[in-house]
């Protein structure tokens, strides 16, 4: 991941559609199901005498590399989506994107704007990162 160009596409991708990818910084790792498939993502800080890089791994058991791959296509997929929301809802205990929508400019919701300023400030509150740093903390 990162900004260089020889960085991961799939089959499917078309050169005028490449961006590049971007992250953020966390060492530590963790598991998570992806198709029914337990995966590893890794970061890792190495240092040397003049820099420090970070090592990223994706990883999964097995012999074949085909759901790494379709991972990170998706991935992609959803990274190159402008100008759209997705709708996410609740599905057998798991949350699933039901769909995707255009995104809406703020000044075409009808809503009172006392409520739409309240609203917008939650939002902005939320995603703040010590509310982050909060909610993580919670599980």
């Amino acid at each position: 991941m990162g900004s260089r160009r020889r960085g991961f596409a799939d089959c499917h991708s078309n050169e005028n559609q490449k961006k590049p990818l971007r992250y953020s910084p966390w060492n530590g790792s963790f598991s998570f199901r992806y198709k029914n498939r337990l995966l590893t993502f890794r970061c890792v800080e190495k240092e040397s005498r003049f820099s420090v890089k970070r090592e990223i791994s994706a990883s999964c058991i097995g012999r074949s590399s085909d759901v790494i791959k379709d991972f990170f296509s998706e991935c992609r997929t959803e990274y190159l989506v402008k100008n759209k929301t997705s709708i996410f809802g609740r599905h057998n205990g798991e949350w699933e994107k039901t769909m995707t929508m255009d995104t809406k400019q703020l000044d075409t919701v009808i809503l009172n704007e006392e409520k739409k300023t309240a609203l917008l400030d939650d939002v902005k509150s939320f995603l703040d990162l010590q509310s982050q740093a909060w909610y993580r903390g919670r599980g």
